[in-house]
């Protein structure tokens, strides 16, 4: 089996670099870090603290969650990307124009 096709046991693929979830131990001092870094340079406060902390998580939750859309999307025959892409920028162009109006509306 080469590199390429190495798996972990539960089947994935195994990552390396940059794609690469980190690990346990670094995750806990990254997050030390820049619990700190918010405390004594910005001076949040710990509930603040850890209400960016469960924002910083479920951003990554739903960049998992688009990537794996994203995969699926590129298993799709070439003509059901085609129709896909025309139909989501038909509703990311609606989106746009409904967020810019609640924009001009706070205003």
């Amino acid at each position: 089996m080469s590199g390429s096709d190495a798996r972990h046991k539960n089947g994935g693929p195994v990552q390396h670099g940059r794609d690469a979830p980190p690990s346990a131990s670094m995750a806990g001092r990254a997050r030390a870090q820049l619990f700190a870094l918010l405390v004594e340079e910005f001076g949040v406060n710990e509930a603040g603290v850890e209400l960016i902390f469960h924002l910083l998580n479920q951003m990554r939750t739903l960049e998992r969650r688009l990537d794996l859309i994203g995969r699926a999307l590129r298993r799709l025959p070439a003509e059901s990307q085609t129709l896909f892409e025309a139909e989501f920028r038909v509703l990311w162009r609606i989106s746009e124009e409904s967020s810019n109006e609640r924009n001009e509306d706070s205003d």
